[in-house]
C-alpha cells in the first residue's frame, strides 16, 4: 500500500512538472509580445528568452519540441491576434472561422521557436556556461533569419524589436534587429547563469559581461553613423482615417479622393512644404482610369514646386501591382514587392481559402526587383508600402543611394488590434539601422515622422483623420548595416556555431 502511494506521489510530481514547464513556456511567449509596442515592457524580453531556456534544460528531446512549440504559440496567439481581426471583420469567415484561422495560424508559426528548441536541446548540453553563451545565441537568431523568408516570409515579433529605448538598441546600425535579438539572448544567458552557474567564478564572470555588453551598446548607440546630405525641408503626412467601407466602394471614390485634397490644402499653401504623402491605396482606383484627377494633382503640385506621393493601384500587361505613385516635383513609381500572402494574393496551393473568404484587393502580382528609386527633385528615396517595412534586407537594396525613406500603409485591415503600433516599432528599427529619416504614413495610424536614430519626431493620434509636419534632411553615409547587410551578424553566427560545436566535441560543456 505504501509503494502504491509513492508511486502515484511521483507521477503526480512528474506531472506536476510537466504542467508547470508548459506553463512557464506559454508564459514567456506572452511576455515576448508584452515587451513590444504597444504595452513596451522592454526587459520583459529578456526574461522571455530566459524562461524558454529555463525549461529546456533538463527535458528530453521530445519534450523541448513542445515546450518550443508552446512558447511560440503564446507569442504568436497574443503578438498577432490582429488575424483574426482583420479576417472576423474583412471576409466571410464569420468569427468561428476566423478564430479557427488565427489558432491555425499561431500554431503554424510555432513551429519556429520549436525548431529552435530542438537544435538547442538536441545538440548541446545547456547546462553548460560555454553553450549558454554561444549556441542558443546563435541558433535563435538563425532560426530568426530564416523565419523572414521560410514561407513567403513573417519577421514580426522579434524580440530585438523591443529595445529601441535601451542601450541594446545600439547595435542595431551593425547588426540590424538580428543582433539586437542577439544581445537580448546572450543577456538571458548571462542572468540564467547568475542564477544558475555551476560555479561563483562563473557568476561573477557573468554578471561582468552582462554590464560590458549593456555599455557596449549604450556607447555605439550615441555613434553618429550618417551626416545630414541637404538643407532642411518640410514634409507633410496625411492621415485620412478614411474607412475600408468607403474607400472600396466606387460611389464614394470622388469623395474620397476629395478629402486627401481637403487635408491636404493648408500644406499646399504655407510655401513651406516640399513633400506631402497620402497612405497606401489613398487613391483606390486604377491610375489609367482618372487621367484627369491625375493631371490635376500634378499641376497643383507643380504649381508650388511640392512632390506629391500618394498609394493607388497599377496596372501593366494584365497584371494589377499594389503601388505608389509621384506627381508635382516627385518623379517615378514603384510596385510593392513583397506582398502579403493570403492577403493581397493567394499562393496556388490555396484559391480555395481565397474563394471562401473573398477578400477584397487580394490578386495583386508582385513588382520586380531593383525598381529604379523614386525622386523628390533631384534628391532619391526609398519606398516601401505596408508589409515591406518588416524586411531589414529589402529596405537595405537602395543604400546608401536612397537620402530618406518612405512608407505608406493602411491599418485599417487590423481594426484596433496592435499591428499598427508593431509597424511603427518596425519602422523605427529601419530608421535605427540605415540611419535614415523615417516617413510611416498610415492611412488610420500610426503616422509618424521618424529620425535616423529611431527616435518618433512627431506622430499623428490613431484611428484621426489628421496632418503632421515635420522639417527632415536627406542622409548621406552607411551604417555597417548598409554596407555589410546579413554578412556581419551572418560571420557572428557562424562563429559562435563553430565555437559552440568545438566546446561540445571536446568535452568542454560542464
Amino acid at each position: 500500500m505504501q509503494v502504491a502511494q509513492i508511486n502515484m506521489s511521483s507521477v503526480e510530481l512528474l506531472n506536476f512538472k510537466r504542467w508547470w514547464g508548459d506553463g512557464i513556456a506559454l508564459l514567456g511567449g506572452a511576455l515576448g509580445t508584452l515587451s513590444m509596442a504597444p504595452f513596451n515592457f522592454s526587459y520583459l524580453a529578456i526574461v522571455s528568452a530566459l524562461l524558454l531556456i529555463f525549461t529546456l534544460r533538463d527535458v528530453s528531446v521530445r519534450r523541448a519540441l513542445w515546450c518550443g512549440w508552446l512558447y511560440g504559440f503564446g507569442l504568436f496567439l497574443t503578438g498577432s491576434s490582429w488575424v483574426y481581426v482583420s479576417i472576423a471583420t474583412y471576409s466571410e469567415a464569420g468569427v468561428i472561422g476566423a478564430g479557427a484561422l488565427a489558432l491555425l495560424f499561431a500554431s503554424m508559426l510555432a513551429l519556429i521557436p520549436m525548431a529552435k528548441s530542438m537544435l538547442m536541446r538536441r545538440f548541446f548540453n545547456l547546462h553548460s556556461p560555454l553553450v549558454l553563451l554561444t549556441a542558443v545565441p546563435a541558433i535563435w537568431v538563425l532560426i530568426d533569419w530564416l523565419q523572414s523568408w521560410l514561407f513567403t516570409g513573417f519577421p514580426w515579433l522579434y524580440l530585438g524589436y523591443s529595445q529601441l529605448t535601451t542601450p541594446l538598441a545600439g547595435f542595431a546600425p551593425i547588426f540590424s534587429v538580428y543582433g539586437v535579438t542577439l544581445a537580448v539572448v546572450l543577456s538571458a544567458a548571462f542572468i540564467l547563469i547568475i542564477l544558475r552557474g555551476p560555479s561563483h567564478n562563473w557568476r561573477y564572470l557573468s554578471i561582468i559581461g552582462l554590464v560590458v555588453l549593456f555599455a557596449f551598446g549604450l556607447v555605439l548607440k550615441k555613434v553618429p553613423w550618417t551626416q545630414p546630405d541637404s538643407q532642411p525641408f518640410q514634409v507633410g503626412l496625411v492621415q485620412g482615417n478614411v474607412t475600408m467601407s468607403m474607400k472600396w466602394d466606387p460611389e464614394q471614390w470622388t469623395d474620397n479622393i476629395e478629402h486627401y485634397q481637403e487635408l491636404s490644402q493648408p500644406l499646399f499653401l504655407n510655401n513651406k512644404t516640399r513633400l506631402i504623402i497620402w497612405p497606401e491605396t489613398a487613391v483606390p482606383i486604377l491610375a489609367h482610369q482618372i487621367p484627369g484627377p491625375l493631371a490635376e494633382f500634378n499641376e497643383q503640385a507643380n504649381a508650388r514646386n511640392i512632390g506629391l506621393v500618394f498609394g493607388i493601384p497599377l496596372q501593366f500587361r494584365g497584371q494589377f501591382f499594389n503601388g505608389m505613385l509621384g506627381v508635382g516635383n516627385a518623379h517615378g513609381a514603384y510596385m510593392k514587392r513583397h506582398l502579403v500572402p493570403f492577403g493581397e494574393y493567394w499562393p496556388s496551393w490555396s484559391e480555395f481559402f481565397g474563394r471562401w473568404l473573398h477578400l477584397p484587393m487580394s490578386d495583386f502580382t508582385g513588382g520586380k526587383e531593383n525598381q529604379k528609386l523614386m525622386r523628390l527633385g533631384k534628391m532619391s528615396f526609398i519606398s516601401l508600402i505596408c508589409y515591406e517595412v518588416g524586411f531589414p534586407e529589402l529596405v537595405r537594396e537602395g543604400l546608401p543611394w536612397g537620402g530618406f525613406i518612405v512608407a505608406i500603409s493602411d491599418s485599417s485591415w487590423f481594426g484596433h488590434s496592435i499591428a499598427k503600433y508593431q509597424m511603427l516599432e518596425m519602422a523605427q528599427m529601419r530608421a535605427l539601422e540605415t540611419g535614415r529619416y523615417f516617413l510611416n504614413v498610415d492611412n488610420s495610424g500610426v503616422t509618424a515622422v521618424i529620425s535616423p536614430m529611431g527616435k518618433v519626431l512627431n506622430q499623428a493620434k490613431p484611428d484621426h483623420s489628421e496632418v503632421i509636419t515635420g522639417e527632415i534632411t536627406t542622409m548621406q553615409g552607411a551604417t555597417p548595416w548598409v554596407s555589410d547587410g546579413i554578412h556581419l551578424i551572418g560571420l557572428v553566427i557562424l562563429l559562435l556555431l563553430a565555437l559552440a560545436v568545438f566546446i561540445q566535441t571536446r568535452g568542454l560543456n560542464k
